[in-house]
C-alpha cells in the first residue's frame, strides 16, 4: 500500500510538472483606478465569472497584481481582468472594448499586463440611434422577484407605416446598441437593421432585456452547475414569455405568432437562446444561437433530442475561441440534424478567426437575421 501511495504522489507530481503553473502579472493601472479597488482574472478557465473569488488578483508590496492560475491547465485560454464586474473589465482608453487576452498554458509560464483602462471610468459618449428608446428601467419580473431595464429599437417606418413588424427578443441588452453602456463592446444592432431597412431587406423590432449582472449565470442557465450555478433560466422564460412579450405585443404594433417572433444570445445568452426555442416553440419559432455555452450541462443535449419541434435555429461558433465552444455547437447541430424533418431549417456557420467577442457576434448579425428572417 505504501509503495502504491508514493508511486501515485510520483505521477502526480510529474504531471504537474508537465502543466506548471501560469503566473498572471498586472504591471501597471489606469490612474483612475480606485484605491480600494479589487482584480480578478475571468475567463474561459473559469466561465467568465467576472468576480469568482478563485480568481481574485493577489497585491504585492511593490504594488503589483499577481494571481497563479490552477495546475494542470491544457491549451490555451482567452481572459479578461476585472474589478468584479463586466461593467468594470478592462477595456481601451477611449471605452471602446479590448479583445480578449489569450495565453497558451504550457508556453506562458508568467503573462505580465498593463491595464488601459476601465470601462465604468473611461470617457464615452452614446451612439445609439434615434430609433432606440429605453422602455423602461425597473421593468417587474415577477417570475423571479427583480426587475430590468428593456430595451426597444423601432423600424424608422414604424411612426408612419400602420404595418405590424417581427419582433426579436435578445439578452445581454447593455451591450446590444450603446457603447455607453456596453461593459464588452456593442452588438451595433441598431446600426445594422438601419442598414438592412434602408436597402429594403428587413424592418424589425427587437427588444433588449438586460442581464442582472450577478444574477446573469443563474437567470441563463435553465440547469444547475455544481460550481457556477444557474437553475433559474425556466423562471427567466416565463418572464419573457408570460410578462414580458404580452406587454410589447399590447403596446406595440407586432406580428405575435411565433413564425414572426425569434430570440437570441451569445454564450450564456446563447444557451438560453437554445432552451426557450425548444421550451416555448409555440412563442419563438426562430433563435440565434451565437457561441453557446453548452458545456455548462449536459442536460442540453438531453433536452434536445427530447423537445426539438423544427425550430428555425442559426448556430454560429468562432474557429478562435475556446475549442469547447465550437466541439459544442456542433455536436448539437449534428444532433438536432438527426432529429429534424426538415434539416434545412437548421444551420451551423464555423468562422475560423471568430473570437468570443461582441466584434464578432456584431460582424455576423446581418447574415444570422437575414436567413433567420428571410423568406
Amino acid at each position: 500500500m505504501h509503495c502504491r501511495i508514493v508511486s501515485l504522489l510520483v505521477c502526480m507530481s510529474k504531471l504537474l510538472l508537465a502543466y506548471p503553473q501560469t503566473e498572471l502579472l498586472v504591471t501597471s493601472l489606469p490612474p483612475r483606478t480606485p484605491p480600494d479597488a479589487v482584480l480578478y482574472a475571468a475567463g474561459t478557465f473559469n466561465g467568465w465569472q467576472p468576480g469568482d473569488s478563485a480568481f481574485r488578483m493577489q497585491r504585492q508590496p511593490d504594488g503589483t497584481w499577481s494571481l497563479r492560475l490552477p495546475a494542470g491547465l491544457k491549451g490555451t485560454a482567452e481572459f479578461k481582468i476585472t474589478r468584479g464586474s463586466w461593467a468594470s473589465a478592462e477595456c481601451r482608453p477611449d471605452g471602446s472594448p479590448r479583445p480578449n487576452r489569450v495565453l497558451a498554458f504550457r508556453q506562458d509560464r508568467r503573462v505580465e499586463l498593463e491595464i488601459e483602462a476601465w470601462a465604468d471610468l473611461a470617457a464615452q459618449h452614446s451612439t445609439a440611434l434615434p430609433q432606440v428608446q429605453v422602455l423602461d428601467s425597473a421593468f417587474a419580473m415577477p417570475q423571479l422577484g427583480r426587475s430590468r431595464r428593456i430595451w426597444m429599437y423601432l423600424p424608422a417606418s414604424y411612426a408612419h407605416s400602420g404595418r405590424s413588424y417581427p419582433v426579436l427578443y435578445m439578452h445581454d441588452g447593455q451591450n446590444l446598441f450603446d457603447a455607453l453602456t456596453a461593459y464588452a463592446g456593442e452588438w451595433q444592432v441598431d446600426e445594422t437593421l438601419a442598414r438592412l431597412e434602408a436597402h429594403s431587406r428587413l424592418e424589425l423590432i427587437v427588444v433588449g432585456i438586460d442581464n442582472g449582472g450577478a444574477h446573469r449565470m443563474n437567470e441563463y442557465a435553465p440547469w444547475v452547475h455544481k460550481r457556477y450555478g444557474g437553475g433559474e433560466g425556466e423562471e427567466y422564460g416565463a418572464f419573457l414569455v408570460e410578462s414580458l412579450k404580452p406587454y410589447i405585443d399590447e403596446h406595440f404594433r407586432t406580428l405575435p405568432d411565433s413564425a414572426h417572433t425569434a430570440v437570441m444570445g451569445s454564450s450564456m445568452g446563447g444557451l438560453i437562446s437554445f432552451y426557450l426555442a425548444l421550451r416555448y416553440p409555440e412563442t419563438f419559432g426562430k433563435a440565434g444561437i451565437f457561441s453557446p455555452s453548452f458545456w455548462f450541462s449536459r442536460e442540453a443535449f438531453r433536452f434536445a433530442s427530447q423537445y426539438y419541434r423544427g425550430n428555425r435555429l442559426y448556430f454560429l461558433a468562432g474557429g478562435a475561441e475556446h475549442a469547447m465552444m465550437e466541439r459544442g455547437a456542433r455536436r448539437m447541430y449534428e444532433l438536432l440534424v438527426r432529429h429534424a424533418q426538415d434539416p434545412a431549417q437548421i444551420r451551423l456557420k464555423v468562422v475560423p478567426d471568430g473570437t468570443h467577442s461582441e466584434a464578432f457576434w456584431a460582424a455576423e448579425l446581418e447574415e444570422s437575421l437575414l436567413w433567420l428572417f428571410g423568406r
